[in-house]
Order: C-alpha cells, then structure tokens, then sequence
C-alpha cells in the first residue's frame, strides 16, 4: 500500500488540475459570451476615433463618432469628460474621409 504522503501529494495535484481546469472554463465562457454579445450589435465599428488633439503629454481631445452621435471628450489621467456632442446622420460620409 502507498503511503500517505503519496495520496497528499496526488489529492493537492489533483485539486490544483480542477482550478486550473475551471479557471480556463471559465474564461473560455466569458470570451465565447462576449463574441456572442458583438456579433448581436452587428458588423463594423460602433464607435470610431476621429480626431486627436494632444493639449499636452497627459491630456487630449477626443472627438468621437459613436453610433449616431459625434462627441467632443476631454481626456486626462483622472477623467474622461464630455465637452459636447451633435446628432450625425448615418451613412453619410465626412468631408475628407473618403479615399477615393
């Protein structure tokens, strides 16, 4: 009969093969969910970076195209802020955009 030690050592290899083991279920979940949850919003970009301007090293506006609505954001290492927003109309195309 093996000793003791044998079944310590076989109980603690087979307990940390179950963590690792519903661990990576359960990230396989979460990513599967997530891909499940962006193909529902449909194809393409839903929100687009237009422009950038940098106000120094650690703050930028932002002026963001999300859905149907452009908006101007103040960024800095503390806040995100909203300055402003409009209503754009999709499928119109911006001035300057196009690559043809």
């Amino acid at each position: 009969m093996p000793a003791p030690e044998a079944f310590d050592w076989l109980r603690y290899a087979l307990s940390v093969a179950l963590v690792l083991g519903l661990l990576a279920l359960t990230l396989w979940g979460l990513r599967r969910s997530a891909a499940a949850g962006n193909a529902l919003l449909g194809q393409g970009d839903k929100m687009v970076v237009l422009d950038r301007l940098r106000l120094s090293p650690r703050q930028q506006l932002l002026r963001v195209r999300a859905l149907d609505e452009e908006i101007l954001l103040a960024v800095s290492p503390q806040e995100i802020r909203r300055v402003g927003g409009r209503p754009v109309a999709l499928g119109v195309e911006e001035e300057g955009t196009s690559d043809a």
